[in-house]
């Protein structure tokens, strides 16, 4: 274990490099950005794009706020969008607290604003301690100042619990992914043993409406489950016109879209949608192993 610089935040930390399927990984241990695995190339070129570095205390959040070490891969980088990670205040708010019950529950924290401000995915402590002074106003926290280090302890209060119970009940439907994909028997493994595996092994709640027996109409309750949803797996397989619409309301939504398609029918895609980063696949094994990496390195339940 040596000594380093974050790629994160640039403060010192500690890091360890090894060799994994023929690339070199390192592992960061910073008392900012927490610990997380990143692919060298990614720490020596990618992080440092202009359009990356500004973004940078973003990827802290998701560091401090996975309940595993996160890996930083180069296909991470390839179809990451900043506009998705980042947070309105009450949701970073809703971090603070979610942070604080699964550290401690109802137990007092210490928080430093210059070393904790990633779990809100905040810039900086400034804007960090506005947040808190927000929560804690709203009467979310109550605080006490050690008068030994200069740092605030907060405990939640039943507001704040309450606030928890709400977010746990919105989670489970958020939770949910829709799949929309040809009816065609023969997609029935990679429905079953693909899709639908895949989902359930990364946190999420599959729903396919033509497995369920429902009294309304089915555009309508289509349309109400993509709403309640947080992502869609669109599958392209015998080129179902359906499957289009569901995509694109989807997309209207701001709701994130995975496409996938088996690989002998991709020159049926639409020349549309052909500029989208689709998942090729041929057997149920390879659609289940890359739907679950692209899950868990773009849209992971937290």
């Amino acid at each position: 274990m040596g000594k380093g610089k974050c790629p994160l935040c640039d403060q010192e930390c500690s890091c360890d490099e090894t060799l994994r399927d023929n690339r070199f990984w390192i592992t960061y241990t910073c008392d900012i950005c927490g610990k997380y695995i990143m692919e060298d190339y990614v720490s020596e070129t990618l992080i440092y794009k202009e359009d990356v570095r500004p973004h940078r205390y973003l990827l802290s959040g998701i560091s401090r706020n996975s309940d595993k070490n996160f890996k930083f891969t180069q296909e991470y980088f390839k179809n990451l969008s900043f506009s998705q990670i980042k947070k309105e205040p009450i949701e970073q708010i809703d971090h603070i607290l979610t942070y604080i019950y699964k550290k401690e529950g109802i137990k007092s924290i210490l928080l430093d604003h210059w070393k904790d401000y990633p779990i809100a995915y905040s810039k900086d402590g400034n804007e960090f301690s506005n947040l808190l002074k927000i929560a804690f106003n709203e009467g979310y926290l109550s605080r006490d100042l050690r008068r030994d280090s200069g740092v605030y302890e907060y405990n939640l209060k039943w507001k704040a619990l309450e606030r928890l119970r709400d977010i746990k009940k919105m989670r489970r439907e958020y939770n949910q992914a829709v799949v929309a994909m040809s009816f065609n028997p023969e997609l029935t493994e990679a429905w079953e043993k693909g899709i639908r595996s895949a989902l359930e092994e990364t946190g999420y709640k599959p729903k396919r409406l033509d497995y369920e027996d429902y009294k309304e109409k089915i555009d309508d309750k289509l349309i109400a489950e993509i709403r309640k949803s947080s992502l869609l797996i669109a599958d392209f397989t015998f080129n179902s016109k359906g499957v289009y619409f569901e995509a694109g309301f989807a997309m209207g939504l701001d709701i994130n879209v995975l496409w996938t398609c088996r690989k002998n029918h991709t020159k049926d895609i639409h020349a549309d949608t052909r500029q989208y980063p689709y998942i090729q696949w041929e057997t149920w094994e390879e659609l289940k192993e890359k739907l679950k990496n692209r899950i868990e390195r773009l849209y992971p339940v937290r």
